[in-house]
């Protein structure tokens, strides 16, 4: 017997969680339950509304429904919504920052290879939201 692994993989949230996670439900409940969910782009958003959302989750006065797995800032005002540490961390209860670089690996086996931001341009000085070719390169 197969044991197929189901995840979810998201875009930019753009700090609209409630609705994140109002579809989220959704899903689960046509296609039965999901191990995580993967947000790639800019989780977080822009003002005072996105603002309030995170601080819902990140106080736990709304639970997440599911294992949410983050990459870093791709905007440097975003930064500072993550942990300074580059190996990543729980930001709120079941929403973990990656970290900049690395090798995600579930208990179930999955294993991802992953950067955080944008690709930097090598001449120039790589920033806190963005990756170089050498930490591309490191991960594959």
């Amino acid at each position: 017997m197969t044991n197929n692994l189901k995840i979810l993989v998201s875009g930019d949230v753009e700090g609209k969680l409630d609705q994140l996670y109002t579809r989220v439900k959704n899903v689960q409940k046509k296609a039965g339950t999901f191990e995580m969910l993967f947000c790639v782009g800019n989780f977080f958003g822009h003002g005072q509304k996105a603002e309030d959302e995170w601080k819902k989750y990140q106080t736990g006065i709304e639970k997440v429904p599911i294992a949410t797995y983050i990459l870093g800032a791709n905007l440097s005002e975003h930064v500072e919504n993550f942990n300074k540490d580059s190996d990543g961390g729980e930001l709120a209860e079941n929403i973990t920052y990656l970290g900049r670089k690395g090798i995600f690996r579930s208990t179930s086996g999955l294993q991802v290879a992953y950067v955080s931001g944008r690709e930097g341009r090598e001449s120039l000085p790589i920033k806190d939201n963005h990756f170089s070719s050498t930490d591309r390169k490191s991960v594959v």
